[in-house]
């Protein structure tokens, strides 16, 4: 088990991302309530154009342990990329109470600084 998760630290380390999913989602089953395996494995699925799936996971370790701040970033980032980001400016299609449920998410979850999308989810919204 200890090599499976060198394995995949190093993989994700290297940004092999999907070479480590495999690994990662074998973890993941095996140690459900392992708060580290989860975000490694999140923060994969998001690397790999996958943050819908990184989303679901990042939404089962926040149940572990909802003040894991690397989680909570990495869960804000999803929900930036699956519901703030494809925003069109189109204002007559847009779901303001999605987007309000969205921003709110995204701004409670993480600090605005240079890792997080606190800024780039003001902007969107003030754009719109």
């Amino acid at each position: 088990m200890d090599e499976v998760r060198q394995e995949a630290t190093r993989l994700r380390k290297e940004g092999r991302f999907e070479e480590a999913l495999s690994a990662y989602a074998d973890l993941w089953e095996r140690n459900p309530e392992d708060k580290w395996v989860g975000w490694g494995f999140a923060q994969c699925l998001r690397r790999a154009r996958r943050p819908a799936d990184a989303m679901a996971v990042c939404r089962e370790v926040y149940r572990i342990d909802p003040e894991f701040q690397q989680n909570n970033c990495l869960y804000a980032w999803c929900i930036y990329d699956t519901a703030v980001k494809p925003l069109a400016s189109d204002k007559a299609a847009l779901d303001r109470v999605a987007l309000t449920r969205a921003v709110t998410a995204v701004l409670r979850l993480c600090e605005q600084d240079s890792f997080s999308p606190f800024a780039l989810t003001i902007l969107k919204v003030a754009r719109l």
